[in-house]
């Protein structure tokens, strides 16, 4: 076994391992539904439960990962139906901070799918949470849109959709943005504001490669940051 292998294994360990302690949360999560809640509170544990939920998901596709034989590929979903799910997830902590959290579908990509359900969940999870984090006032903006067939080799004849998740936050400098996606490394607001382990962005770029697509930063109109992610879909 190599070395690379093993840390596959201990990593598909520690997410068996934290099975049991998100299912105990899950319990709890619906016995304290069970009890007398306002409209407010019941959105919020709705909210809770699908974020374990979705936790759950993440930890059995890490030990899937682990196991014999080559990448895992999932049941399809719509991708609309990811973009919402994720961004449900952060309504709560959006509005906290008094921002708006708003999601746009493309008519022309709702009927989009794919099989990469896991990792396209991840790196959305990652670009929402740094948005939301990272913005002090204004909003954040999903939107999916469907592009046209790619004309280079790798895409020629797929269907393609770009996800872009936009902030109105203090932005990135080009100088920063340019080793954002290496491991290790954060801009200078977010070592400003926070802990951090500066690899969120390094693994969702790649993740989006072993998708076969591609992610970029840009300068968003709104004078924050602009992540678009271009993908092909079913």
């Amino acid at each position: 076994m190599t070395d690379q292998d093993e840390d596959s294994v201990k990593l598909a360990l520690l997410a068996h391992d934290l099975r049991t302690p998100l299912a105990a949360m899950r319990l709890t999560a619906e016995l304290i539904g069970t009890g007398p809640l306002n409209s407010t509170q019941t959105e919020q544990l709705s909210i809770l439960i699908r974020s374990i939920d979705a936790l759950t998901r993440m930890t059995g596709d890490l030990v899937a990962e682990a196991g014999p034989g080559t990448a895992v590929t999932g049941r399809e979903t719509r991708v609309a139906d990811i973009v919402t799910e994720v961004a449900s997830l952060f309504q709560v902590a959006a509005a906290a901070k008094g921002l708006s959290l708003d999601v746009v579908v493309d008519a022309h990509a709702a009927d989009t799918w794919t099989n990469k359900t896991a990792p396209l969940r991840r790196v959305l999870t990652t670009l929402v949470d740094n948005a939301v984090k990272y913005t002090a006032e204004g909003g954040v903006r999903v939107a999916l849109t469907a592009l046209e067939q790619g004309a280079d080799a790798e895409t020629r004849g797929l269907a393609r959709v770009s996800l872009t998740v936009s902030d109105s936050g203090p932005g990135i400098d080009p100088e920063e943005g340019a080793r954002l996606f290496r491991p290790f490394v954060r801009g200078r607001h977010g070592r400003e504001t926070g802990p951090g382990t500066g690899l969120g962005l390094w693994g969702a770029e790649q993740l989006v490669q072993d998708m076969n697509g591609r992610i970029s930063l840009e300068r968003a109109e709104t004078g924050g940051c602009r992540f678009n992610v271009e993908i092909p879909v079913a």
